[in-house]
């Protein structure tokens, strides 16, 4: 499997829906939450989204579980517990290597949560996290993400920063 970013911008975060797809699509989305460590001291930085719509989301899980699964069982059309733990587990690798490139951008020690998963229309889900968010914050950065197995799955992994997190992560790197 190879994980490519085609692209990478910094949006406003009003475009996010349209960005990514229809808000009553169904969605898969991993979300990790991001501190940054100072001393002993930690302070939340953000939080880092997998999206995968619904259709993404079964194929990339069936795939992974072809890979490490003796006995794989081609999945229902929903997603099930082995489905989403495999999910969130992709989401969790991709979030370590963005933190870790990210760490040498913006001199910053930098920790990753443990990851949750949700499935359901991506406007309720964007909802829930935007709300809090979008009274502070002006931007985000989205990372468009292909899969590449032997067909490629289209992914979105965005960056959402709290207040101080923005200032601080976003004019060091100028995307």
């Amino acid at each position: 499997m190879e994980v490519e970013f085609p692209e990478i911008k910094q949006i406003d975060i009003t475009q996010i829906p349209s960005e990514i797809g229809e808000v009553s699509d169904t969605y898969s989305t991993v979300l990790v939450d991001v501190e940054v460590i100072e001393n002993e001291d930690k302070d939340q930085l953000g939080k880092l989204m997998l999206i995968l719509d619904r259709e993404s989301a079964l194929k990339f899980a069936d795939h992974l579980e072809k890979e490490v699964c003796a006995n794989y069982r081609e999945n229902s059309g929903q997603l099930n517990e082995i489905d989403e733990s495999a999910l969130k587990e992709t989401g969790n690798i991709l979030t370590g290597a963005c933190l870790a490139a990210m760490t040498g951008w913006v001199d910053l020690q930098l920790k990753e949560g443990i990851p949750s998963i949700e499935t359901d229309m991506l406007g309720a889900t964007l909802d829930q996290i935007l709300i809090d968010i979008s009274r502070d914050v002006d931007e985000v950065l989205l990372f468009k993400t292909e899969f590449n197995f032997e067909e490629n799955i289209d992914a979105n992994f965005l960056f959402l920063f709290e207040p101080e997190g923005e200032k601080e992560v976003l004019e060091k790197i100028k995307v």
